[in-house]
């Protein structure tokens, strides 16, 4: 166990001299925290010694650049509240992302949707013939990147009425390949599709306008102490909140560990806390004298940068670990795989968790592909894959598309019915005779799946019952693309109305793939270097990439641009690579591995040793032809070929769901489902079926929201009835007037069910009402009838001890009720008149709560509990049928 896992399993243990100086310190702080050396361990204290200090939590603000570290942050903070004995509301305490924090501040609950920038970058390229290049390169490369450098302008607060057009066109000048004219042309077009963006997003804004919204506020929020972490990763913009939100500013942060500059991180942010006293780490928890020897001289070799030498001129282990001598393994060019693969075979058994990192998504997939599939190895991870993502896309959108081509594309792809050869021998047959007739008369299966859509909101359904069903099957990287294009779908159906077939794909081609999937969890772990980051590895085998990762014409516009507002950005980039590998490298404990096959001198130094490896290409089988040749063998009705061959494959299922469980660090009564089958798809897969009705539930609560307050509203004529009956039940509630709307509460659980003290309860309660010594909660539904109401009243009667527990009332005096305002009969007949109906049995609806929490609790300790609750239950959605049949498969394959 590391000194970093101690840290983490309790608060308790003693900072270390250094530590305790840097905590102790009662001026502006900034900490240079090298990797491992225990920043979030101090963030957490300082916190804590502030509240024993006798400063109020509503004094302190911590911010934090992603929700997992916030989560983490906020679970630290929270547990050494407890173990100190401090007493405090703990929605008194200010634990933000900065983007979450700007959206409360604002009163923002929604913004524009990431993928509107990409789609709108494509269009207006398109419309307005930008690019020669073809459209698939123009997806895949150039539209990724124009959105970086969008996002990373914006970060700046540079907006497009900020940049003088005709100066940059003039200022700009040929780019390698490019002659001047043509940057200039694209620099145009660059701006065109700016100003379009900003135009086609209107008022709604996005992550950066939050961000500038929130500073222009005439009046902000003032805090005593600031906690500011990951300081390297916040944009120019976030700095200056973290700035002016408070008296004393304590800054944590690494800038050789700066990677996020595509999201406007920076390494000049440390510049801006100039009168700060500044402390640096240099001892780590994490990784042994001959890790850092080795991470610290391969950085101090290749920067230029002083402050950087400075900082690594002391880094070491904590308490003098030693381990084994870092390898740098040359292998020739396409021999990568092979070598990880003998790398983790030679890995002693009892040596841990082995991590594999890559620099991109591709290279995850590829690396997986081999271990997987060639050795049966078990990998997990949460990328996936991008052929996966465009056969899934181009498969959904050809039930909707007259496009020949595209219906083509589906009947050749893994999820079309008939089995390939079939296919192929038509298409040989027919030659150029082959129309959409002819195809949708000779494959009437496929024909009787595009019967079944008749719009774009019926694509979900078939994503859930043709398309998840088979990616399943077909491994990790497959399932993990289908899950993620099904927000993506949703998102694009949401976002741009009326899309035809065509914009529909290019809206799903051109998006990002959302993080929407846990950290992987297994022995083996695959990951990028951005996903990997913040965690840690008993052993580390790192593939880096050679040059300038993604180097553009498009980042000479960038860094134009960035001048003419006066800003340098070459400190920022040009030692980007060099700061991604010392990230990589330093999230090893003992062992750590550099796999190269190609400049392997430029990772060589006195602090390793070198291994040259070569495999004869021709053991190298075409082992994911396994996965085509189980499919193909399925739908030509030899079932039992395609299950022979399946169970040769990974086992995957019960470490995706021990993944999910092993995050699981909060809950909310919408975390709790009534099955295995509806959690899984609602809670861990985020499954929900697409309702035309949500955004009319939204619309409703925020009518009722301003109500309850008596404001003034303005209210659409297709809301007249829901306002009119929101209003009615307001006026039955004679003598109580409107105390908090959307009032959050949060505790740990174990204030409710005390068996379970290492998990917090959190919610928020529509409406609370009083009559100065008496409370009514009020939650406002939409639902189409009262059929829910007992399932509704164990959420009513959990906010109602809550809110006893959190404001300190006797749960006596606290009733409860549901304000149904937007009832409807089978035959819509119109909007029926409101119901109150009242929460009647507070202790039975409490019992059914600790069933559910008793179950999903049993699930978080033991994950394959959970899988053979799904085995035994009667659900037969077609997503639960895959997961399900697939447990089965892998056990009886032990």
């Amino acid at each position: 166990m590391t000194c970093t896992t101690l840290l983490k399993e309790g608060m308790r243990m003693k900072l270390t001299e250094r530590q305790k100086e840097i905590v102790d310190y009662e001026g502006d702080t900034v900490v240079i925290a090298n990797p491992g050396t225990g920043k979030t361990a101090i963030l957490a204290e300082k916190f804590l010694k502030l509240l024993r200090s006798g400063i109020m939590p509503s004094q302190i603000l911590c911010l934090t650049f992603t929700r997992k570290a916030m989560e983490e942050m906020e679970d630290r903070i929270v547990r050494g509240i407890r173990e100190n004995g401090i007493s405090l509301n703990y929605a008194d305490l200010h634990i933000h992302t900065f983007h979450s924090f700007a959206m409360d501040q604002l009163g923002l609950n929604q913004i524009a949707r990431e993928n509107l920038l990409r789609y709108t970058i494509l269009r207006y390229f398109r419309a307005n013939s930008v690019m020669s290049y073809g459209e698939e390169y123009v997806i895949d490369t150039i539209v990724p990147k124009t959105e970086e450098a969008i996002r990373y302008l914006k970060a700046y607060g540079i907006s497009p009425d900020r940049i003088d057009e005709e100066s940059l066109v003039s200022a700009i000048q040929e780019y390698r390949a490019f002659t001047r004219e043509e940057m200039q042309a694209f620099s145009r077009g660059f701006m065109g599709a700016y100003r379009e963006y900003e135009k086609i997003k209107g008022a709604m804004p996005d992550y950066a306008d939050l961000l500038m919204k929130y500073l222009s506020l005439p009046k902000k929020p003032r805090f005593t102490h600031v906690l500011v972490d990951e300081l390297q990763d916040v944009n120019r913009l976030e700095a200056r909140i973290a700035i002016e939100s408070g008296d004393t500013i304590f800054a944590v942060g690494d800038r050789k560990q700066a990677i996020f500059g595509f999201q406007g991180g920076s390494v000049g942010n440390f510049d801006l806390f100039g009168k700060a006293k500044v402390f640096k780490l240099e001892e780590s928890f994490r990784s042994t004298d001959q890790v850092l020897g080795y991470a610290r001289d391969h950085y101090a070799s290749h920067t230029s940068r002083k402050d950087h030498l400075d900082e690594l001129a002391d880094l070491r282990s904590y308490g003098g670990r030693n381990g084994p001598v870092p390898e740098v393994v040359s292998v020739a060019n396409g021999s990568v795989e092979q070598a990880i693969l003998q790398l983790i075979r030679r890995m002693p058994q009892d040596s841990g968790k082995t991590a594999i990192i890559a620099r991109t998504n591709g290279m995850v997939t590829a690396i997986a592909r081999t271990l997987e599939n060639e050795s049966g190895e078990i990998v997990a991870h949460n990328v996936g894959s991008g052929r996966a993502r465009k056969e899934i896309i181009w498969f959904l959108v050809s039930l909707l598309s007259q496009d020949v081509e595209l219906v083509k594309k589906a009947l050749l792809g893994p999820f079309s019915p008939t089995p390939i050869a079939q296919t192929l021998s038509f298409l040989t047959e027919n030659g150029y005779r082959v129309t959409l007739d002819s195809l949708l008369t000779r494959f009437p299966e496929y024909a009787s799946s595009r019967n079944n859509i008749r719009g774009q909101t019926d694509l979900l359904a078939a994503l859930d019952n043709i398309v998840i069903p088979i990616a399943a099957p077909r491994g990790r990287e497959w399932f993990n693309a289908a899950i993620s294009l099904r927000s993506t779908l949703e998102e694009a159906i949401d976002t741009v109305q009326d899309l035809t077939p065509e914009e529909l794909l290019r809206y799903l081609m051109v998006s990002g793939e959302p993080d929407a999937l846990p950290d992987p969890e297994g022995k083996i772990v695959l990951s990028t270097v951005h996903k990997a980051k913040g965690r840690e590895f008993q052993n580390v085998i790192y593939v880096p990439s050679s040059g300038r990762k993604n180097r553009l014409f498009i980042d000479s516009v960038t860094e134009a641009i960035l001048a003419q507002n006066g800003i340098s950005a070459t400190g920022e980039l040009e030692e980007e690579t060099l700061r991604v590998d010392f990230v990589a490298m330093t999230r090893a404990a003992e062992r750590l591995f550099i796999v190269v096959s190609d400049d392997a001198q430029n990772y060589l130094n006195s602090h390793c040793e070198i291994e040259e490896l070569s495999f004869d290409a021709k053991s190298i089988s075409n082992a994911y032809g396994r996965y085509l040749n189980a499919y193909s063998s399925f739908v030509s009705g030899r079932p039992e070929d395609a299950n022979r061959i399946l169970k040769a494959t990974e086992k995957w299922t019960l470490p995706l769901v021990r993944g999910h469980f092993s995050s699981l660090k909060r809950l909310s009564y919408s975390n709790l489902g009534d099955s295995a089958c509806e959690y899984l798809r609602g809670v861990m897969l985020r499954l929900r079926d697409y309702a035309g009705s949500l955004e009319t539930g939204k619309e409703i609560h925020s009518y009722a929201e301003k109500i309850s307050m008596g404001q003034d509203v303005l209210v659409d004529e297709k809301y007249s009835k829901p306002a009119s009956n929101i209003k009615s039940i307001l006026k039955s509630l004679n003598g109580f007037k409107c105390e908090a709307t959307e009032y959050p509460v949060v505790i740990p659980l174990s204030d409710l069910m005390p068996e379970y003290d290492d998990i917090m309860f959190k919610g928020v309660i529509d409406a609370v009402f009083t009559d100065g010594s008496k409370y009514f909660i009020l939650d406002w539904k939409t639902d189409r009838t009262e059929n829910y109401s007992s399932d509704h009243d164990v959420q009513l009667e959990v906010y109602r001890r809550v809110y006893s527990l959190q404001k300190k009332v006797q749960l006596s005096s606290i009733s409860a009720g549901i304000g149904y305002v937007y009832l409807r009969g089978n035959v819509n007949m119109g909007v029926r008149p409101p119901k109150l109906h009242y929460l009647m049995k507070p202790d039975k609806a409490f019992e059914k709560f600790r069933i559910k929490v008793a179950t999903l609790m049993q699930w978080r300790k033991d994950p394959e509990s959970f899988l053979k609750d799904l085995v035994s239950g009667d659900c037969d959605h077609e997503v639960c049928r895959a997961i399900r049949d697939r447990y089965v498969l892998e056990s009886s394959s032990q």
